[in-house]
């Protein structure tokens, strides 16, 4: 999953790192909601945050699984907050929010995978 700002494709992943810088600023994930819901100010301030803490999350998983495959990461460095907030326009916030959800959907699923061999047990995976 990525996102653009202006013009370049970023990942995105909502990473234990990730939550933990968002929860930083909302307290618990739970005040997401909350916090988007706000005035328009607080509301693109609180979408520019989370927005840069996910991107940082998807960098650090890639440049993670780079090494770990023995390969070099050639994608972008994580945009910072500010470079968000300064190229997001207020008609950006709902595509964001949308992309925000969305990742953190993604980074919250339980997966199952079963074995195909008799007497086999499930495995559960991220």
């Amino acid at each position: 999953m990525t996102v653009e700002v202006l013009g370049k494709e970023y990942p995105v992943a909502y990473t234990i790192f990730a939550e933990n810088k968002i929860c930083e600023k909302l307290g618990t994930i739970e005040n997401l909601g909350e916090m988007m819901d706000k005035g328009a100010a607080e509301a693109i301030d609180s979408v520019a945050y989370i927005l840069a803490c996910l991107v940082s999350g998807g960098v650090q998983r890639q440049k993670v699984m780079c090494n770990m495959a023995g390969e070099e990461y050639s994608g972008p460095e994580a945009v910072s907050y500010e470079t968000i907030i300064a190229a997001m326009e207020p008609s950006d916030i709902f595509d964001k929010q949308k992309i925000i959800f969305e990742a953190i959907k993604k980074g919250s699923e339980t997966k199952v995978k079963l074995k195909s061999e008799k007497n086999a047990k499930a495995t559960l995976s991220k």
